[in-house]
């Protein structure tokens, strides 16, 4: 039966190392879908969304196209839609997977589209969080600012994302002192926070740490001999390569490289 096919299929996807695996039962999936329930579509979904993470992680970046994919399906077919609303942690998602793979003029469209589909109870802060990740990915920092400023930090989610884009864009636009005093009251927010699991912590505590050493150079590059300038820059590198958890690695890769190259 083809039910029976596509499960099988599922699990030799999950217990078989080649995507050839992921691919096929996908295909099955696809074919067959009209014969599951909801439920169990959802489901199905959950399995190959669960196996493209685990590849992302692992570093498999072609896997953010799939999940991309996978979502378009679910979206489809309404499957991430509970009694008419979506998850706004779905919708920050989506629209995070689609930033990374540079669909931003999809994404925009998305956020006003599914802004309708969210829990009115949180819809004005998801809408501007994610408008506002949209509109850095743009280079639209002003707009960024003014919308992270109407972003209520009661969920400590969104309170660390916004932190975090509102380094980002600071450093971005060379607004040092701004940048200083946001990473020193962070240091102290950490401090204070105890519902915030370690490993998360220690991520973020990391990115704040390394950014504004890294502001710290590229605010006195002008002055600095370049000597003086590589040895700091070195000790930036070294701390990134021997520390394991940075949240916004890759960001603060790009940014290492410009300094790198702004030396002389």
């Amino acid at each position: 039966m083809p039910a029976i096919a596509t499960y099988y299929r599922i699990y030799l996807m999950l217990t078989q190392e080649p995507p050839a695996f992921y691919q096929e039962a996908l295909l099955s999936f696809r074919q067959n879908s009209r014969f599951f329930s909801r439920d169990e579509l959802i489901g199905m979904y959950n399995h190959f969304m669960n196996y493209c993470i685990a590849r992302i992680n692992r570093g498999e970046s072609a896997f953010l196209e799939e999940i991309f994919t996978l979502y378009g399906f679910q979206l489809e077919q309404g499957l991430l839609l509970e009694e008419g609303i979506l998850s706004e942690w779905d919708y920050k998602n989506i629209v995070t997977t689609g930033i990374r793979l540079g669909k931003l003029e999809w994404v925009l469209d998305f956020i006003e589209t599914y802004k309708s589909k969210l829990n009115p109870e949180v819809v004005e802060n998801a809408y501007r969080f994610n408008l506002a990740s949209c509109c850095y990915a743009m280079g639209q920092y002003d707009r960024v600012l003014d919308l992270l400023i109407q972003v209520e930090y009661s969920d400590l989610r969104y309170s660390l994302g916004a932190k975090a884009l509102l380094l980002r864009t600071y450093y971005d636009l060379e607004e040092f002192e701004p940048l200083f005093s946001l990473a020193e009251s962070f240091r102290q927010y950490l401090q204070r926070n105890k519902l915030l699991a370690d490993v998360r912590r220690v991520g973020y505590y990391n990115m704040f740490k390394i950014a504004r050493k890294a502001a710290q150079l590229k605010s006195r590059l002008d002055y600095l001999k370049p000597d003086k300038a590589k040895t700091e820059l070195e000790k930036i590198k070294k701390d990134m390569r021997q520390t394991a958890d940075i949240y916004n690695r890759s960001w603060l890769e790009e940014k290492v490289a410009d300094l790198e190259a702004a030396i002389v």
